[in-house]
């Protein structure tokens, strides 16, 4: 009997207890983005990534080799074939997709090469295979889905940009940014 009215005593004290006593935790989450006229949607990790070169070898690249990495641009829920519309209304496919990388800052006057140091003083360079920094190049051949997802793969590569002069031991970064119209 005693142990009966010790329960019974520990439940009425457990259920008295205010709910206001126990913890909670709170927070907030920010849900934000943009809508445009595209036939894709882009990943949210292609949209701000890091492309990663390591640990590269100052005398391979004063030597004029150059070091690759790839990166992707991914592409989900596509539908080329019904981007725009004609006159009467009926849908058509767009007819090129053009990318154009461009910098911040350049280590050559040509603009080939975007630079990794202030001022240029470590004389590396980073480019992007088969892109000039600022003008469009047409993708829409390398699409193979034309209704669904697509990657595309690029390679991104760092050198010395004046090869008669030594390359500087040290960090170094650079910034693209890319932009893609449809048509």
């Amino acid at each position: 009997m005693k142990l009966t009215k010790l329960a019974i005593a520990t439940v009425f004290a457990a259920s008295v207890v205010p709910f206001s006593s126990m913890a909670d935790n709170t927070g907030t989450i920010n849900f934000e983005g943009s809508v445009v006229n595209t036939p894709c949607n882009i990943e949210q990790s292609s949209l701000k990534q890091t492309v990663d070169f390591g640990q590269l070898s100052r005398k391979a690249l004063e030597s004029g080799k150059a070091a690759e990495v790839d990166f992707d641009i991914k592409f989900t829920g596509c539908d080329f074939t019904t981007f725009g519309t004609d006159s009467e209304g009926n849908p058509t496919p767009a007819t090129a997709m053009d990318l154009v990388f461009t910098g911040q800052t350049y280590a050559d006057e040509g603009n080939t090469l975007l630079a990794t140091s202030t001022g240029n003083t470590n004389n590396l360079g980073i480019m992007i295979d088969g892109f000039e920094f600022g003008k469009p190049t047409d993708v829409l051949p390398r699409i193979v889905n034309q209704k669904g997802d697509n990657t595309l793969t690029f390679k991104a590569l760092a050198k010395a940009v004046d090869a008669a002069q030594p390359v500087a031991e040290g960090k170094f970064s650079a910034i693209s940014n890319f932009r893609i119209t449809y048509q």
